[in-house]
């Protein structure tokens, strides 16, 4: 149903319920009549708005509760973040994850003499494990 006293534009206020023709929320008339104002008071105040628009407004803020955005700081709460006394700042309390420490693969053992032909099988077993690029070195 079309109310012709009352506009909802996202161009205006973020499309909160306004007087058509205006920048009256329809919930600032509620909060005034709430506090004492009389529609007299606002039809004083307002001349170009009629007494009609402003009853249209009280009827609409009634049947329609403002929604109330959550602020940021609520959303952080929400999502697990704590405030930090004394600062502006939220903090995620959280266990940093679990660091394995590697320990680097054997190096192979050096040989002298005789036993030349046995380091170089652990060192060929060795460079293909771990996918070392090897290059073959010549004397001249």
């Amino acid at each position: 149903m079309s109310n012709p006293f009352i506009d909802m534009n996202e161009a205006i206020l973020s499309g909160t319920p306004v007087i058509r023709g205006t920048r009256v929320t329809v919930y600032s008339v509620l909060g005034r009549v709430r506090h004492g104002e009389t529609i007299d008071d606002l039809v004083a105040d307002n001349p170009d708005i009629s007494r009609e628009a402003f009853e249209a407004a009280i009827d609409y803020a009634t049947a329609h509760p403002e929604r109330v955005r959550e602020s940021f700081a609520d959303a952080l709460q929400r999502e697990g973040y704590e405030p930090v006394e004394g600062k502006h700042l939220m903090i995620k309390e959280e266990k940093p994850p679990a660091i394995k420490e590697e320990k680097p693969p054997a190096r192979p053992r050096l040989y002298k003499g005789a036993d030349l032909s046995e380091a170089a099988r652990e060192f060929n077993d060795y460079v293909e494990q771990h996918g070392i690029p090897f290059v073959e070195h010549r004397k001249f």
